[in-house]
């Protein structure tokens, strides 16, 4: 089978979490954060930490981007990063590379510290791929 003939793991993801994933990449952390927000509150089972990591994520860079709150941001990338590595054992997928990207982007911003919030550096904010296999 080559390459074309495989089929996309990511396609048995949620089509919602998927959007949610897309809404991040393009910086829309509020849109993102009310898609997660609806997956999360009706979730029962294991995605439910899954999706709130993310969504912890997208509120962190929202808090960031669209309100300069140093503290809000690195908390919430703190805790959804830290959510996220917790959950690593109950899906079949690894968060790993946006984990790292929150990380990254925290770290950053303690190296710059709160009161020059206005000054971080944007390549920092988390990009595609967010997901590996």
């Amino acid at each position: 089978m080559d390459r074309q003939d495989a089929i996309d793991p990511l396609s048995a993801l949620p089509a919602q979490f998927r959007l949610g994933l897309d809404q991040l990449n393009q910086g829309h952390y509020f849109e993102c954060h009310e898609t997660l927000e609806v997956m999360w509150r009706g979730e029962k089972g294991p995605l439910r930490e899954v999706y709130q990591g993310v969504l912890q994520i997208a509120v962190g860079c929202y808090h960031l981007v669209k309100r300069h709150n140093w503290v809000g941001a690195t908390n919430k990338l703190d805790a959804g990063a830290e959510r996220l590595r917790k959950s690593r054992q109950i899906i079949h997928f690894s968060l790993e590379p946006l984990i790292e990207q929150a990380e990254k982007l925290s770290a950053h911003l303690k190296q710059i510290g709160p009161d020059r919030v206005t000054r971080y550096d944007e390549s920092f904010l988390p990009r595609k791929p967010f997901i590996s296999l």
